[in-house]
């Protein structure tokens, strides 16, 4: 099979794969195939203003990706997306940094709400927080289970919540780390994430929620830093840095 024209970016360790055209989920395995360090793979139409991710689902840090690929090539600063998972345009700054990279500010789709959840995976139950976005639901959860636990759990609570994606942020408030498990159904993935923007996103979103006031965090992911800022009435910014490969 030849590949489209594809573009493979670094926001924050998640590496991200764009390629050129509309969403094909055969094209989207061979460019996985292709790229073996890849996370996640979304398709940019009109002129690069248009991201429909593979699995249909909203991301963060490929919007990031889609707005500094698009502003490297325009030379704009402030681009607006159409995305995949959210109904609304999503506004991305950029900026370029010395070292070639380009640091985005990206104002995050609405927060559909916060709940407390109770979930079960074999025979424990938890009480666990949900942030349910555009395109993605995802669990805050302070504590620890095993990898294969984990894989297994967010499978099962996808299905549960019956949400389009789910993501599990295992949150260590102490440290302020987050470790991003993401699961995508219609993608068929499921990635122990270098770095999650929609996750930390929720995770902004919740802190403002449970403490009801604006939240401003820097959180240390496996990749790097991703610093959120959010308010207790669903306001969310995420900002984070991105390398086009």
């Amino acid at each position: 099979m030849n590949l489209p024209e594809y573009y493979v970016c670094d926001p924050t360790g998640n590496i991200t794969v764009l390629v050129s055209g509309e969403r094909n989920a055969e094209t989207a395995r061979q460019v996985m195939k292709a790229v073996p360090s890849a996370e996640q793979v979304g398709f940019l139409t009109n002129g690069g203003l248009c991201l429909t991710m593979a699995g249909g689902e909203f991301c963060g840090n490929a919007s990031m990706s889609a707005a500094a690929l698009y502003c490297e090539k325009t030379g704009d600063s402030k681009v607006s997306l159409q995305v995949s998972g959210a109904d609304e345009p999503v506004e991305v700054d950029v900026s370029k940094n010395e070292d070639g990279s380009f640091a985005c500010t990206v104002k995050m789709p609405g927060i559909a709400g916060v709940s407390a959840e109770r979930l079960t995976y074999g025979e424990k139950t938890y009480n666990l927080p949900a942030v349910r976005m555009q395109g993605i639901c995802h669990i805050i959860f302070e504590g620890e289970l095993s990898r294969k636990d984990a894989e297994a759990a967010a499978k099962k609570w996808c299905g549960d919540l019956s949400a389009d994606a789910l993501g599990i942020m295992f949150f260590d408030r102490e440290q302020m780390k987050l470790t991003p498990l993401v699961y995508v159904p219609a993608a068929e993935t499921l990635f122990w994430e270098s770095s999650c923007a929609s996750g930390t996103s929720a995770l902004g979103a919740y802190l403002a929620f449970s403490q009801n006031k604006t939240v401003s965090a820097q959180l240390s992911e496996p990749a790097g830093i991703l610093k959120v800022k959010a308010s207790p009435k669903g306001a969310v910014y995420l900002t984070g840095s991105v390398k086009i490969l």
